[in-house]
């Protein structure tokens, strides 16, 4: 029974000891804390990619002729993977996609990261075509690249 009050008191005595040596891990970790909070506001004040490319262009060979099937990709990088984007094309004959309750919306294919691929058959000599980039990551939107939800970019393709 000495024996256990003798290594309960030793014990005691040792880890009143260690106090300061906690206390001082306890500051370092509070600088460090302090340092990441200052470079996490800096970083939500600036947009999350300093860069944002914006293209669209054909991935078939056909030429662009009334009654053909255009084939293209609409590439929006930064790609977040639960991002998408609502298409729409508009010609004199004919509207796709306009409908808002069941708008036509592009993902990514896996491994495509920021393409979105999408096709139409051309009706008209011209035709506009609508991309709409709908932001979904928290990331994204929290900082400066929310600008980019829900603007509307366009295009015309012409048929020879």
């Amino acid at each position: 029974m000495k024996i256990i009050l003798i290594i309960i008191t030793a014990s005691i005595l040792i880890s009143c000891g260690n106090n300061s040596g906690l206390q001082q891990q306890i500051s370092e970790l509070q600088i460090q804390n302090d340092s990441l909070n200052k470079i996490i506001e800096n970083y939500q004040s600036k947009y999350v990619y300093e860069r944002v490319f914006i293209k669209h262009f054909k991935t078939n060979a056909e030429p662009n002729k009334i009654g053909s099937t255009y084939k293209g990709e609409f590439v929006f990088v930064p790609d977040v993977r639960n991002d998408k984007v609502e298409f729409m094309a508009k010609s004199g004959v004919t509207k796709i996609g306009y409908d808002e309750s069941n708008p036509i919306i592009l993902e990514t294919n896996r491994g495509d990261y920021g393409a979105y691929p999408f096709e139409f058959k051309i009706m008209s000599d011209t035709t506009r075509i609508f991309f709409k980039p709908i932001i979904r990551d928290s990331l994204s939107l929290s900082n400066q690249n929310a600008g980019y939800d829900g603007i509307t970019i366009s295009d015309i393709i012409v048929a020879n």
